[in-house]
């Protein structure tokens, strides 16, 4: 029964789609599961991919990412997957060297597991760094630029990672200065660009963070204020 159970859901799955061990786990008892996939991956009807990461084996089989096999180990396990502020930091042309280890952070615990020969890790931290900011253009602008690191991440990096955000990613923005370290906070408000946005934040910042920053005095009148704070501010 438990192959019958375990094979029917394998053919209902789309071509190329991914799936885990633990999908499977409710279909027998953990010994039977096993080797129920263990003579189909020796059958050739499905491939691993990594431990307990498996693959229909169809005619059409397309190459799958690390990230997209990460993803499935961390789903499995009830976590949350991110991109590594290293590799955002890469793409946006910040900083030009590699990890020695492909990594991804992660709400769980630290981990390791292998996808051919290339060792994979899921590190674990902080919610404030993680699950608060999410998985967007924004969540990840600030990981890559934390990563960077205080002492040498400057202007011109900060205003690469916002310069393109639009007004919803610039609200959310604002929102997140309440997770940002004190000098990661101050550098995204310190832009030419985003002084007047600061008056939307400055209750929600940790003390001493406004310190130090150049603040125009523009006629914020009440005739004039709303109108300031309405204009795309960080564009």
């Amino acid at each position: 029964m438990c192959t019958y159970l375990i094979r029917k859901y394998i053919v209902k799955l789309r071509s190329g789609e991914l799936f885990a061990t633990r999908d499977v786990l409710k279909m027998g008892s953990r010994g039977a599961v096993d080797q129920c996939l263990y003579r189909m991956v020796k059958g050739g009807s499905i491939v691993r991919l990594a431990r307990g990461v498996f693959v229909r084996k169809d005619l059409t089989n397309q190459e799958h990412s690390l990230e997209e096999i990460a993803k499935v180990k961390a789903d499995a396990f009830g976590k949350q997957l991110l991109k590594h502020g290293n590799d955002v930091a890469l793409k946006l042309g910040l900083k030009l060297d590699h990890q020695k280890i492909t990594t991804f952070y992660t709400n769980g615990s630290t981990s390791y597991f292998h996808v051919g020969d290339t060792k994979i890790k899921m590190h674990r931290i902080a919610s404030r760094k993680g699950i608060y900011l999410g998985e967007n253009a924004v969540g990840n602008s600030i990981r890559a630029l934390w990563q960077i690191g205080k002492k040498v991440v400057t202007p011109e990096q900060v205003e690469r990672c916002t310069h393109r955000f639009n007004r919803n990613e610039s609200t959310w923005l604002r929102e997140c200065i309440r997770w940002m370290p004190e000098w990661l906070s101050s550098r995204c408000l310190s832009g030419r660009s985003n002084s007047l946005a600061l008056l939307t934040v400055l209750p929600e910042l940790k003390p001493g963070a406004w310190q130090g920053l150049y603040i125009p005095q523009p006629d914020l009148s009440s005739r004039y204020l709303p109108v300031l704070l309405d204009d795309d501010l960080w564009h």
